[in-house]
């Protein structure tokens, strides 16, 4: 059970990381770690009839979804990892998406780059939005590692609702990695519910950070364990350093 904590001391490093190292991988999961990895949250792409895609279309421009919020919601929870809709859809990786409008895909590549070229029914990943599904596999690798991970959970902006947490500040929560998947059960994106800013366990093995004005996530672990994510097949996730930079400034940087 996700038990929150009365005091802040466990994210100081986090913090302190920050003020070194702004708006770089360093800079939201730390400098310590031998690898780092920025994981790519994917596209959605609704499979809608030429007619139904045209009224939709004509509809958000006028600003009246009424007619369409079918749509607008499937949208959101297939962002967020729910498959339970009734509209046709395949999710988009983000190197597939820089292919098809022919940009250079890389560490540094921004799906706001080619954001103003996208057809209405090409969803991009909503900032500081980790799909559940990636956030399970993520788990699953954890657990392929180690049992047991006792971990802090953080939320910022937007606080957990369970119950205890205080608006306007941080909220640290601790428990074991498998609470946070029972935490998952319950996000909807109706429910006002969001998965953590930031995770790591209480020995700093690692540490995920989703930054709520980013639309993918960066990691920072052991080289074993961002191989395994790198390799995991349901996972789009690309190799990055310390200093590679996450804001609109990272292409002037290079980033692999």
């Amino acid at each position: 059970m996700l038990r929150r904590l009365a005091e802040g001391s466990a994210w100081e490093w986090l913090k302190a990381a920050w003020a070194q190292h702004p708006w770089t991988v360093a800079g939201l999961v730390g400098d310590e770690f031998p690898a780092y990895c920025k994981i790519f949250h994917p596209c959605v792409e609704l499979l809608l009839e030429p007619a139904v895609l045209a009224g939709y279309a004509r509809a958000a421009s006028q600003g009246d979804r009424q007619d369409y919020d079918g749509i607008w919601l499937a949208r959101r929870r297939l962002l967020g990892g729910e498959t339970d809709v009734s509209i046709p859809y395949r999710r988009l990786r983000i190197r597939d998406l820089a292919a098809r409008f022919h940009r250079p895909f890389g560490a540094d590549f921004s799906v706001f780059s080619i954001a103003d070229q996208l057809p209405l029914n090409i969803a991009l990943p909503e900032e500081g939005v980790l799909p559940k599904q990636i956030a399970a596999r993520l788990i699953q690798i954890l657990r392929a590692i180690r049992d047991n991970w006792d971990c802090f959970f953080m939320w910022t902006l937007t606080p957990p609702n369970l119950g205890d947490d205080v608006p306007g500040v941080a909220n640290v929560y601790r428990g074991d990695i498998d609470d946070l998947l029972a935490y998952m059960s319950q996000l909807t994106p109706e429910g006002g519910k969001t998965l953590p800013e930031f995770w790591w366990p209480d020995d700093r093995a690692w540490a995920v950070c989703t930054n709520t004005d980013l639309t993918f996530s960066v990691m920072g672990g052991s080289q074993q364990l961002i191989a395994r994510v790198l390799a995991d097949p349901e996972i789009e996730a690309i190799r990055v350093r310390s200093e590679t930079r996450v804001d609109e400034r990272a292409s002037d940087f290079g980033g692999a």
